[in-house]
């Protein structure tokens, strides 16, 4: 990290927690319910980063002001990073330089980075020093400060957060300029800490104001979209970092870039604070709806009459809005009895009387819609056998009879068997063609039962099946759903076609749909024959210039940890003119994805990496990641090589390099000398690795090699390493060849 960005980051963290006096922040241990934290990861989520630099500024906020502390057990030990004792600004510090370490790539866990500026470059904790002072007008005063190494060697001009004013008592934050280090100070309980107050005048280079673009933003669940455009005033800030807020992330969440994704319909608040002046913010008004949500069920018909074994659609059914994706029915009868009702409305008259048809979004459950339905009596074919309970008993043979002995009052109910009681009189008058067995045993009452068998008109269409329900399309663009009218022994299969809005598509007697304007409509397609048969498309028009789908080279990948893998976007349609890609990982301790879509392995499990349109955010794609564990790939010692005069040291190569490469080598004794070597040029493949024999002055030297790709000329470093012992003991301090050979483009699917 280069001093300025350091400093500025240093700077942002104790402006988050200005107004705080000193205290001890010491680390006690207490009961933490058996929850293990891990180093640096306050909030328990796996991930090291901002977040966890906030909670541990927080609680130091608590223990400087000699309030309970909320940390506790293992949490407390997480948030004191620099194993110093105390929880401070110094351990938020270290959490944010390894944030901004793991953001650029770097994959070694928390101890092991600080470990490595530690040895390295000497980084360490002080208990006091002096703050150095930038006017001859401030007075110094002892502080307790946290000294941070940015990189060796590194000298930058003092910078100092304190505005040069007469009487000014102390300096809260400081940094040297004549040592490689940064130094943040917080003046001791006894002492006045200097801040900006509302009637001196603000620094010209710090942030006083944001404008926004937009106070108020509306998205949809699901959709990703920028909240607003920020500018920090005054122009001439140099530190114009944001911080991002929601108030409730159950409804929206924010990224760090002012990016939002609807959660869930409701409203929140979107807040930017200043890094650089935390008292400085501004709020952004959001409301999250959900359109794909059904709200209203529209019938054509909210009655119904049909005779007993009568089928018929209780109605035609448009789920609302248009732009509703889940428009499935779930129909419910009130008496089935009465009547029944399949899955798609189709009812069925049973037995005379009056029932209720609803229809119910699966949805939306709360919305529904009802048809009242009547069935009535009617003339049936029927095979009946019927006994007659009387004093005498009488045997007939069966007959076809056209006028019964018999009147029956009964109800026939379709493909279904009933029992039912009649009363018998001397005189027929009921009209049934039937095969009748009628065996006398009494006069009065009569115990019969009929089944009735009711078969559909093959030769009328009852369903219509379509290719697709739903299409996008581009302005000017076709598209056509094909359909079977069903069953397949219909007579007339003649189809009416019409639209919902011909504004926004058209579509022809053949079915042909044309995409017109911007929106979205139904296309209905409906049987001549029987009109009460319809089947609906949804059709969504996108600008012709405006992405509307993403497709992907593959959809699923599996690469090993460390290594790289990538899926090729293609926008569509070609027309369109803004194909930028916003990229996103669903869990980045799995694996990270960078601007260009280049996904890289970290650990072993799997996640979803999801491209999206920076023009259109609703319009994505998703691709399954899966990492796989791999021996690991690092240089090594190559013991029956190795002698006293020199160290047989062995690089590998990854599976996937591919080219003409150099590996330059630096040798640094202890006795200050440096030698440098280079190999030949390597052809890789065929090789897959590299042995150098080396030699330092001392017994204890220091090695940094370096790839070289003799094509293009790109440079990176493989590792640092630490030779001990007469060069038979070895120990790297950074490595990491995948990354190399990934730099300098050596790597090749």
């Amino acid at each position: 990290m280069k001093r300025k960005n350091l400093t500025a980051v240093l700077l942002a963290i104790a402006m988050t927690a200005a107004n705080l006096t000193t205290g001890t922040g010491l680390v006690t241990s207490a009961n933490d319910g058996g929850v293990t934290f891990a180093l640096g990861d306050t909030s328990g989520d796996q991930m090291v980063d901002a977040k966890d630099a906030s909670e541990i500024l927080a609680e130091y906020s608590r223990l400087s002001t000699n309030k309970e502390a909320y940390f506790s057990g293992s949490r407390a030990e997480a948030a004191d990073v620099n194993k110093d004792g105390r929880i401070d600004s110094s351990d938020a510090s270290d959490v944010l330089m390894y944030y901004s370490y793991v953001s650029t790539g770097g994959t070694a866990d928390i101890a092991s980075y600080l470990d490595t500026l530690k040895h390295t470059y000497g980084r360490g904790t002080t208990a006091t020093s002096t703050a150095e002072t930038t006017s001859a007008d401030t007075t110094t005063t002892s502080a307790e400060t946290s000294t941070v190494t940015s990189a060796p060697a590194t000298t930058a001009p003092a910078v100092s957060t304190t505005e040069t004013a007469p009487a000014t008592t102390a300096t809260a934050v400081s940094t040297t300029g004549t040592a490689p280090e940064t130094t943040v100070s917080t003046a001791s309980a006894t002492e006045t800490t200097t801040t900006t107050s509302a009637t001196a005048p603000a620094a010209p280079d710090k942030v006083s104001e944001i404008q926004l673009s937009n106070t108020k933003c509306t998205v949809e669940v699901g959709e990703v979209a920028l909240s607003a455009n920020v500018t920090m005033l005054p122009p001439i800030a140099e530190d114009k970092r944001e911080i991002w807020i929601s108030s409730d992330e159950s409804i929206a969440t924010v990224d760090g870039q002012g990016w939002v994704t609807g959660k869930s319909e409701g409203s929140c608040t979107i807040t930017v604070i200043s890094a650089n002046n935390p008292d400085v913010k501004a709020n952004i008004e959001l409301t999250v709806t959900n359109t794909k949500k059904v709200r209203e069920i529209s019938l054509d018909r909210n009655a119904l009459t049909l005779e007993v074994g009568e089928g018929a659609l209780s109605a035609n059914v448009t789920m609302l809005p248009p732009t509703a994706e889940d428009k499935r029915e779930i129909w419910i009868s009130s008496d089935e009895s009465i009547a029944t009702v399949d899955g798609q409305g189709w009812v069925t008259g049973k037995s005379a009387g009056n029932c209720t048809i609803t229809v119910v979004s699966a949805n939306n459950p709360e919305v529904k819609a009802t048809v009242e339905v009547t069935v009535t009596g009617g003339t049936t074919t029927a095979s009946s056998t019927v006994t007659t309970l009387a004093s005498s008993t009488t045997s007939a043979d069966s007959a076809t009879t056209a006028v019964s002995t018999a009147t029956e009052t009964a109800t026939a109910t379709a493909s279904e068997t009933t029992t039912q009681t009649a009363t018998t009189t001397a005189t027929a008058t009921a009209t049934t063609t039937a095969t009748t067995t009628v065996t006398t045993i009494a006069t009065t009452t009569e115990s019969a039962t009929t089944t009735v068998s009711t078969t559909l008109d093959a030769s009328r269409v009852s369903a219509i099946e379509l290719s697709v329900t739903s299409i996008e399309l581009s302005v000017g663009e076709m598209g056509i759903s094909y359909v079977t009218m069903l069953p397949k022994t219909a007579v007339n299969k003649d189809e009416i076609w019409s639209s919902s809005d011909p504004k926004v598509a058209t579509v022809d007697i053949y079915g042909n749909i044309t995409a017109v304007s911007e929106g979205s409509c139904v296309i209905t397609v409906r049987s001549a024959d029987n009109k009460n048969v319809t089947a609906d498309v949804s059709v969504k028009v996108f600008p012709k210039d405006k992405v509307r789908r993403i497709d992907l080279s593959a959809t699923e990948l599996e690469i090993e940890v460390g290594e790289l893998g990538i899926s090729w976007v293609t926008m569509l349609p070609k027309s369109a003119k803004n194909k930028n890609e916003i990229w996103t990982c669903s869990d980045v301790n799995i694996a990270t994805v960078d601007q260009n879509g280049w996904i890289r392995g970290r650990n072993a499990g799997e996640c979803i990496v999801t491209v999206y349109s920076a023009e259109n955010p609703e319009v994505k794609a998703d691709i399954k990641v899966t990492v796989i564990a791999k021996a690991p790939l690092y240089s090594y010692i190559v013991e029956e090589e190795t002698n006293s005069e020199h160290t047989a040291f062995c690089t590998l190569f990854p599976k996937k390099a591919k080219g003409s490469f150099t590996i330059e080598y630096v040798i640094m004794s202890t006795n200050g000398s440096v030698q440098t070597i280079k190999t030949s040029a390597l052809s890789v493949p065929p090789l897959s690795s590299y042995t150098a024999y080396l030699k330092g002055e001392t017994d204890d030297f220091e090695v940094s090699s370096y790839l070289i790709n003799n094509n293009t000329g790109a440079r990176a470093r493989i590792g640092v390493y630490r030779f001990f012992d007469c060069g038979k003991g070895c120990e790297s301090q950074i490595e990491d060849i995948n990354y190399a050979f990934y730099l300098v483009d050596g790597l090749k699917d």
